[in-house]
């Protein structure tokens, strides 16, 4: 074993080990203090990166389940759960334009739902839709418009907060669950999979009738948002064109891919997520950098007299560059490696815990890889000054 490992060294390292891994393995206390530096410093960045990517799939769950090549709104649309109405008639008017198929309307309001375990209230999306044009691309709700043709029917968003209560769990073992919605009696009677966003824990399926009984304060003859589908082959931004051409300016128009960024767009300006997502990858490479450049310093300052003998025998500022590049290159693969297992652990937890579709992505870790280089040659580099303020002959 020990010939096969002398072998792989001298393959690997055909002049030796290099100075700059001896040099850090032979403190390996400070070592492991680095690498936990740099660890931490990979495992916050992957993790905060792939948490506001997830924010931002998260908010537009919604809008993803949606079909329609195009999407109208009030001219006064801010996002799906605070936005203007609009008059139903536009809908009957996109009809008329050329290369329109069909339309849907969808009512967007919230009411209190009552667990019906705990009996504790909590505000939830409720979506109105007419069955004969479903709006939502999901199996489930097409397998289930029969029941959405009553008052008090509804389905229920099996990815919501567990703070609504164990809904699918009671459908399973008693069938329909009775509850209330708005202080009004509903029986939800299935289940399909949509998720929680930024403004609300969960979702509730209605029908037309049912809607305006749950939100009764919500105009009859206006709508929030309108799902138009197009024959096959027509173009969607021609026929976004027509369609803000033919109709009147109280109405935007948006393709689907338009108005998934519109969302995001209006999170991402209006929200807090990408300032603290600055701030915490600040913090993380602050972090990992000072604890690098204290254990470098520290080699450096414990290692100054074999430094002052090879600067007098001729080395100069690109040979101990070049040595601090290798070890910001050890400590930087030492602290990736784990820091990335870990932030995929973390990614699991957070999918299966708190439903958010967070993942590792190539991009993010190619960063993060590039951004951890960096921070540990950072460090490496404030910490040759103690070597370049040296002078050999003072040192000995």
């Amino acid at each position: 074993m020990s010939g096969l490992l002398a072998a792989a060294r001298d393959r690997l390292f055909p002049l030796g080990v290099p100075l700059a891994w001896r040099q850090l393995a032979a403190e390996r206390k400070r070592f492991l203090a680095a690498v936990a530096g740099v660890t931490f410093a990979v495992t916050l960045m992957l993790f905060q990166m792939g948490i506001y990517v997830a924010i931002f799939e998260k908010v537009v769950y919604p809008h993803r389940a949606l079909r329609g090549d195009l999407v109208l709104t009030s001219r006064d649309y801010l996002n799906l759960y605070s936005n203007g109405l609009f008059t139903r008639r536009r809908l009957e008017q996109a009809l008329a334009v050329e290369g329109v198929e069909s339309v849907a309307p969808l009512w967007v309001g919230s009411a209190t739902m009552r667990n019906p375990v705990t009996r504790q209230n909590m505000r939830i999306c409720v979506f109105g839709i007419l069955p004969s044009r479903n709006p939502f691309a999901l199996p489930e709700v097409e397998r289930s418009l029969g029941v959405l043709s009553t008052t008090e029917d509804v389905l229920f968003d099996r990815r919501g907060l567990k703070e609504y209560g164990p809904i699918a769990r009671l459908l399973a073992e008693r069938g329909p669950v009775e509850t209330e919605i708005g202080d009004r009696r509903v029986v939800i009677r299935g289940l399909f999979s949509m998720g929680g966003t930024i403004s609300s824990g969960g979702h509730v399926l209605a029908g037309e009738e049912a809607y305006f009984r749950l939100v009764p304060a919500h105009p009859r003859n206006m709508i929030n948002v309108g799902l138009v589908r197009l024959r096959p082959g027509v173009d969607a931004a021609l026929a976004a064109e027509r369609l803000r051409a033919a109709l009147p300016r109280d109405v935007t128009v948006f393709t689907h891919e338009a108005f998934v960024a519109e969302e995001k767009r209006y999170w991402n300006e209006r929200s807090p997520l990408a300032f603290v997502f600055l701030g915490t990858m600040l913090v993380a490479m602050t972090v990992g950098a000072v604890i690098v450049y204290q254990v470098l310093y520290t080699d450096v300052s414990d290692h100054i007299h074999e430094y002052a003998t090879l600067k007098a025998i001729g080395a100069g500022d690109r040979f101990f560059l070049s040595l601090v590049l290798q070890q910001a290159v050890i400590l930087m693969a030492c602290g990736f490696v784990p820091g990335t297992l870990a932030t995929a652990l973390l990614f699991a937890v957070a999918r299966s815990k708190a439903v958010m579709p967070a993942y590792l992505t190539a991009g993010n870790v190619s960063l993060v890889l590039v951004l951890a280089f960096l921070m540990c040659a950072l460090a490496g580099v404030l910490a040759l000054r103690r070597l370049r303020n040296a002078d050999p002959a003072d040192v000995f």
